[in-house]
């Protein structure tokens, strides 16, 4: 049986490859693709985690002339990534230490982007918590407004 193809049935063409690779069948195993999947695999924790970063801030340092409204959306941005992040460290716990190691580098993005609109307050300069203060799950800066429930 030929493996399903990679861009038509891309679970398929997964499970196809994970028992390929199993059985020791290195003659079936898709090898650019399964190279390209295996770069990409702490890349969704990486963004759920500059995404994170950035919905703090936004909620500490922009500004906004309906806070109610916008404290709800960034609470719901916030609270989505960390439950993704959650999720990609129960699936993969080898992931937290990278991303303790990306922590300064995707903070001085978020802190970068966050300037769009400015801050009424400069961030920091360095990120000013952990990853394991950004994962817990009732836990917000105590710089930030109190976030709605």
């Amino acid at each position: 049986d030929p493996s399903p193809d990679y861009d038509a049935d891309f679970r398929g063409w997964c499970l196809a490859q994970a028992a390929a690779i199993r059985a020791g069948a290195w003659q079936e195993v898709d090898v650019e693709h399964v190279a390209e999947e295996v770069e990409g695999l702490w890349k969704g924790a990486h963004h759920d985690l500059t995404a994170l970063l950035l919905g703090f801030l936004e909620l500490i340092y922009r500004p906004s002339d309906d806070e109610t409204g916008n404290y709800s959306w960034q609470s719901s941005v916030i609270d989505y990534h960390r439950r993704m992040l959650e999720h990609s460290l129960e699936d993969s716990p080898h992931l937290k230490p990278v991303l303790e190691g990306l922590l300064g580098e995707d903070y001085a993005w978020a802190r970068a982007m966050n300037r769009r609109t400015p801050p009424t307050t400069a961030p920091p300069e360095a990120c000013p918590w952990t990853l394991d203060q950004l994962l817990a799950e009732h836990w917000g800066p105590p710089e930030a407004p109190p976030r709605l429930p």
